[in-house]
């Protein structure tokens, strides 16, 4: 992880393709041989400074980062704040490299992240600097600011993603009798492992193919047997 100024710098499978302008954080997961990136991603916003400043991963290959953003559109998930002026941040990428957790940490003057390390649980603990006076505090061993620039520790715990959002987005044929062929398309909001399972009929379709988010299911009706329902994680 780290910051580039390049709008042609290397993306695989990237969460975030193209530089949104000035100076964007970065990460990329190198293979064992380190040949070959299995994801690579800018991070960033529409504002002129972003940067990755440190970098934890678990023993799974779950990686948070944390850094600088002075832009209010930066990407959030699941965020613990709303950005506020020049914030630090931290993002969590799952192993398909896409964030299931990003938040701003900071209060109305600028402020930074610095260091992360994550423990065997997955709670994370991220170290920075503060000029704010109201930067966020709970629990805290000094909780107001002593002089203009200050140092901050954090835990963060339950990092884990968000469940999974799944639609419907196509039935064929809408009505079916005896021994018809019902294909079912599923998209996701995120990457699943496993795949999801659905039932047609009130029996388990075959997952025929997937495609990105995207799953089509078909099964051979033995009679009317209705609509599909929802899908099951």
């Amino acid at each position: 992880g780290g910051f580039t100024e390049s709008a042609n710098y290397p993306v695989v499978g990237a969460f975030q393709s193209s530089s949104r302008g000035g100076r964007d954080g970065f990460l990329t997961k190198l293979s064992p041989d380190g040949k070959t990136a299995a994801y690579s991603t800018y991070l960033g916003s529409s504002s002129t400074i972003e940067d990755v400043r440190a970098v934890a991963v678990t023993t799974g290959g779950v990686a948070s980062v944390v850094g600088f953003t002075d832009g209010p559109d930066f990407p959030a998930v699941q965020p613990l704040q709303s950005f506020l002026a020049g914030d630090g941040f931290v993002t969590t990428f799952g192993t398909d490299g896409q964030p299931f957790f990003s938040t701003p940490i900071g209060g109305s003057a600028n402020d930074a992240a610095n260091a992360v390390s994550v423990d065997s649980s997955g709670n994370l603990y991220i170290a920075g600097e503060t000029r704010s006076s109201n930067f966020p505090i709970q629990s805290g061993f000094q909780p107001t600011r002593q002089g203009a620039l200050n140092a901050w520790l954090a835990k963060i715990t339950n990092v884990t993603p968000a469940p999974p959002t799944l639609t419907i987005t196509g039935i064929s044929p809408t009505l079916a009798g005896i021994n018809t062929i019902v294909t079912v398309t599923v998209t996701s909001n995120q990457s699943l492992n496993p795949d999801p399972t659905l039932t047609i009929g009130g029996r388990a379709a075959t997952l025929a193919q997937k495609s990105g988010l995207t799953y089509t299911f078909t099964r051979q009706l033995q009679g009317n047997e209705g609509q599909p329902t929802p899908p099951l994680v």
